[in-house]
């Protein structure tokens, strides 16, 4: 979510607090490390999937409803899942949720939420000790289709569907690769340098700061694109004590 946003409702829940805890920086971007469960809603079938696990960031797939349960760090008095569509606030979740976790259930508007590039982001917030944390999620649309491989934070990852997510920390070095030549269009505000004949295999770049996406497209066929959402981090996020 907006870190903005983060920091007035920290705020609001640290007004009555007799501890100090620690403060968010409105102009920082905390690490994503929050573990978090998503399912799937089967309609052929009626039920919902498994659960499949992430921590901090994840590629989902496209569904006709979700169920995201995440998993506080601490004690859960606000938890927010918003997106560029819509913003859930639930305050004091009445759940056991050192172990179960908060539930969140929603439908995707579609051509708001699954077929545009509207990252999901999930925040849960402590007034006493201050361990807040976040996670964040984008959703593998029907059209992107190209797989890649990234080298990203120290992991090798081959994804199998046309959709990535990579988190490091602001300026490091990371990198993508391709079986074919690309291209790259890139949003505003997000940096990706080409090679020098401006499209190849083979792309190194420097973790931006924040979250940006580029979309991958082969040179040959437009119709074959990979999405790939970065998030740099600037620095952990620093909780009080356990």
């Amino acid at each position: 979510m907006r870190i903005l946003g983060a920091v007035a409702i920290v705020m609001a829940l640290s007004s009555c607090a007799t501890v100090d805890i620690p403060q968010l920086d409105a102009g920082t971007n905390y690490q994503r490390d929050l573990r978090f469960d998503v399912q799937y809603w089967r309609v052929n079938k009626k039920k919902w999937t498994d659960k499949e696990k992430f921590t901090g960031v994840g590629v989902i797939e496209k569904s006709d409803k979700y169920k995201i349960t995440v998993y506080p760090v601490g004690k859960a008095d606000m938890i927010t899942l918003s997106n560029c569509h819509r913003e859930h606030k639930r305050a004091n979740p009445k759940t056991n949720w050192r172990t179960k976790g908060v539930p969140f259930e929603f439908t995707p508007i579609v051509e708001h939420e699954s077929e545009k590039t509207c990252p999901i982001d999930a925040g849960i917030y402590e007034k006493k000790k201050g361990r807040h944390g976040w996670a964040s999620m984008v959703i593998d649309s029907e059209r992107e289709n190209l797989a890649a491989t990234l080298k990203c934070n120290g992991e090798i990852i081959k994804t199998t569907v046309g959709t990535s997510y990579c988190q490091a920390k602001r300026g490091l070095v990371q990198s993508i690769h391709f079986d074919r030549d690309v291209e790259v269009a890139q949003y505003p505000g997000c940096l990706m340098k080409t090679p020098p004949k401006g499209y190849g295999k083979d792309w190194t770049y420097v973790m931006p700061s924040g979250r940006c996406v580029f979309f991958f497209i082969d040179r040959n066929d437009p119709d074959n694109v990979h999405k790939s959402a970065h998030f740099g981090y600037d620095t952990i996020p620093i909780r009080g004590v356990e």
